[in-house]
């Protein structure tokens, strides 16, 4: 299990920093660019480097680490001690709103960002260490990834994507799915909403064996969760034992590339382990080892929890 957490966080990371230079692109233009092997720049970021994507995870985990459980309040001390440093690197409009709603001393229940341009993927992320360590109790999953999500999203689809990509993670570290129908059980996890229906036609591409190459311009790959979360999750689904495969798929449509390599990539190191990630991506990857120290030490927390 260790590997597991160890792998989601790294493999975040990867597939943020691989995703970055690409953001908004369209596919021909990629396919044009990139190799598949290597880690470019873009905007004053150098190769290797991440986004926002993985500073919010990172807060994230930094957060359960310190109290040994999720806290509300605390974690949006920590997103306020994050955004104060100033190296936000593309932070998204909703999340940004948040925070500065908590600079002005707004306490974390009223900070979130509610109407349909908050239906964005800036929690999803942030859910993946909440699924490291209460992904043995789906139910309480559940309630931990809502609160989190509305420090910055009071947008139910916002949530329910987050809640989305938590269960496919927690499932993934336990090794407890069966990848031909998870996509299925997630929208069953999250219940009626615009993002189970686009989970149901995404296991319904997978059932026919679309290749992620047509199945994504159906499903989208914008920044609104309804369309990246279940296109980054199908990318791990289509190629479940190849983390080289969910993160490349989750690039090479376009798009919000970033996140979706980024959850992508952090499924399939939950699944595979951090060894399944190809050793010329971890060497040239920003905070590596802060990254493995960071899954290492959840990983105590969710041993000691246990107890």
């Amino acid at each position: 299990m260790r590997d597991k957490f160890v792998g989601a966080l790294v493999g975040l990371a990867v597939g943020d920093a691989l995703g970055m230079p690409f953001e908004g692109w369209n596919s021909r233009d990629i396919r044009k660019k990139w190799d598949r092997k290597s880690f470019l720049s873009r905007a004053g970021l150098k190769p290797g480097q991440f986004t926002d994507d993985t500073f919010l995870a990172i807060t994230q985990a930094e957060s359960l680490i310190d109290k040994g459980e999720f806290d509300p309040e605390y974690t949006a001390k920590k997103l306020v001690d994050w955004y104060r440093k100033g190296d936000t690197r593309g932070i998204g409009k909703i999340t940004k709103e948040a925070i500065e709603k908590l600079l002005k001393g707004i306490s974390w229940k009223e900070s979130g960002i509610g109407g349909d341009m908050a239906a964005s993927n800036g929690g999803a992320v942030r859910s993946i260490p909440i699924a490291l360590l209460y992904g043995d109790d789906l139910g309480k999953l559940k309630e931990v990834v809502k609160q989190a999500v509305e420090i910055t999203h009071k947008n139910p689809e916002a949530i329910k994507g987050a809640q989305a990509v938590a269960y496919v993670v927690a499932r993934a570290c336990r090794g407890d799915l069966n990848t031909e129908t998870i996509l299925m059980e997630a929208a069953e996890y999250v219940g009626k909403s615009e993002i189970a229906d686009k989970l149901k036609k995404a296991h319904g591409y997978l059932e026919e064996g679309f290749p992620p190459m047509d199945a994504l311009p159906l499903l989208g790959t914008n920044v609104y969760v309804v369309e990246s979360v279940p296109s980054a999750l199908y990318c791990f689904a289509f190629s479940p034992n190849s983390f080289l495969g969910s993160v490349v798929n989750a690039i090479m449509a376009g798009g919000d590339t970033d996140t979706m390599a980024a959850i992508a990539g952090a499924t399939s190191g939950a699944f595979n382990g951090v060894d399944a990630i190809p050793q010329n991506w971890l060497e040239g990857l920003e905070k590596r080892d802060y990254l493995v120290s960071l899954g290492e030490k959840l990983y105590e927390v969710w041993e000691r929890r246990k107890k």
